[in-house]
Formats: structure tokens, sequence, C-alpha cells
């Protein structure tokens, strides 16, 4: 069940429920709180609504448990971009 609420929390990032998307997120990230894919669903619908600091933060609680996942890495550099702050997005 957790799986598909976090795809779930995706498509409705993706077709602009922002509110939804990350409230979705939380619920699945509390039912499933060892599955880092949930951390970073809930990151990406941060990151959608505009909500980059909160999207950070998510992304770095995803890199301190597993720092290997580049694609986290690309996903931050989006938040930061968002920001404005170019030089960190590199």
């Amino acid at each position: 069940m957790p799986r598909a609420r976090r795809n779930y929390a995706a498509y409705l990032s993706v077709v602009g429920r922002s509110h939804d998307a990350i409230v979705e997120a939380y619920r699945t990230r509390h039912l499933d709180p060892l599955t880092l894919s949930n951390y970073s669903v809930l990151a990406y619908s941060l990151l959608n609504a505009r909500r980059y600091d909160d999207a950070i933060a998510e992304y770095e609680k995803v890199l301190a448990i597993d720092s290997t996942r580049a694609s986290t890495y690309a996903w931050l550099g989006h938040c930061y971009i968002g920001k404005g702050m170019f030089r960190k997005a590199i």
C-alpha cells in the first residue's frame, strides 16, 4: 500500500495538485519511514510546490542515509536553481 500512495503522491505533484501531493507524501513517509523513496517523493512534491527550503531539507535527509544516490544530487541542484543559488546547484 505505501508504494501505491507514493506513486499517487508523485502523480498529484505532476498534475499540479501540490498541496494534496505533499499531504499524501507525508502520509506515505509516516507509514513507511524506512523507505528512502518516500522521502524523495516528499521532497519532489515540495520542489514542485516551490517550497525549496523544505525540499532541500528532505533531500538532505536522503543523502544523510545514502550519499550514493546520484538522482538526489540532481534534484537538490534543481532546488538551488529555483532559489537562484546557481553556484551551489553545480
